[in-house]
């Protein structure tokens, strides 16, 4: 099965890997990278939003579990419901949107993808958890 909450996850915070390999003067790079990482989450939860089943709206779906520290029995484990579903939708449209915006930054603009992706990584991350440890 495919990972597909991992990768709503994950793929910003690839794409600010990317950003932080790219020249700070070359910013049109900087802003279509970070587009499209965004885009790619949108794609990704347009996705998951048709595939959820939503006669089972209370069920933990496309759950994804490992063990991340097995000496503490830690484990990476997410999953998405009927509300966090939504909620992960409008966060990646929103993201998009708030990329696209972002035209307008002038100064530091490498520096602000960085952690606006950085950012959108860690609100995917929070809707999606169904454990802290």
């Amino acid at each position: 099965m495919f990972p597909i909450l991992s990768w709503l996850i994950f793929l910003p915070l690839f794409g600010a890997i990317v950003i932080a390999a790219v020249p700070k003067d070359n910013t049109r790079l900087i802003r279509w990278v970070a587009l499209w990482a965004t885009g790619c989450v949108v794609a990704l939860s347009l996705v998951l939003l048709a595939c959820f089943n939503t006669a089972q709206s209370d069920v933990i779906q496309f759950a994804e579990r490992f063990v991340w520290i097995a000496p503490f029995n830690i484990y990476y484990h997410i999953g998405v419901d009927g509300l966090s579903v939504a909620l992960i939708f409008l966060t990646a449209l929103l993201g998009f949107i708030a990329a696209l915006a972002s035209n307008t930054i002038k100064t530091r603009i490498k520096e602000y993808y960085i952690l606006y992706l950085m950012l959108m990584t860690g609100m995917t991350g929070t809707f999606l958890a169904l454990d802290f440890f």
